[in-house]
């Protein structure tokens, strides 16, 4: 079993330091849709973001992050699956986070937008995102919607780390029962 667990918007907030960067921190870190709340187009949301020095080593883990990930850490082997910029300091971005956060020697990074591709029967996707959850769960694998305001599991947003705690251990005990169930 494995577990993939997103980097923005789960471990990170990606949110706060995107309008910061965009000189707009009136806005509410509440809202996914940059694009629309900073009334300007993806390429131009992206530009200044990727032309942000050290952008991605200035966002700030989430107050959960540890307990979250000793918690994933404890029962099974997991990997952070983040969705990088086109641009190429993005891809160095997020690595200089992950050892930031989790050590030079952690090598367990997955950088891809396509995270359906990893999807399996023994998978699970912890996401924000409810596209990658919808695609990761259609190509075979499980999801946990990560509850986020943007999102449709936002009624759990004040207790987020007892939701994915619980539906962790669902999806830890339904896969190792299938396995012990006889085969036919």
């Amino acid at each position: 079993m494995h577990i993939f667990l997103d980097m923005d918007g789960v471990l990170c907030d990606f949110v706060s330091a995107a309008l910061k960067a965009h000189n707009r921190e009136d806005l509410s870190s509440e809202e996914f849709d940059l694009c629309h709340s900073l009334e300007m187009s993806l390429g131009e949301f992206w530009r200044v973001v990727d032309q942000t020095p050290n952008f991605w080593l200035s966002i700030k883990p989430y107050s959960w992050f540890h307990e979250l990930v000793d918690f994933i850490d404890g029962k099974s082997e997991f990997f952070i699956l983040t969705a990088p910029s086109l641009d190429a300091s993005s891809y160095e971005g997020k690595r200089k986070w992950v050892s930031k956060y989790f050590g030079r020697r952690f090598n367990r990074l997955i950088l891809t937008k396509y995270k359906w591709l990893l999807a399996r029967p023994d998978t699970l996707l912890i996401d924000d995102s409810e596209r990658n959850c919808e695609m990761f769960e259609q190509h075979g694998g499980h999801k946990i919607l990560f509850p986020q305001p943007w999102n449709t599991n936002r009624v759990y947003v004040d207790d987020r780390l007892k939701f994915v705690k619980n539906e962790l251990r669902a999806f830890i005990s339904g896969v190792y029962n299938s396995r012990k169930e006889p085969s036919s």
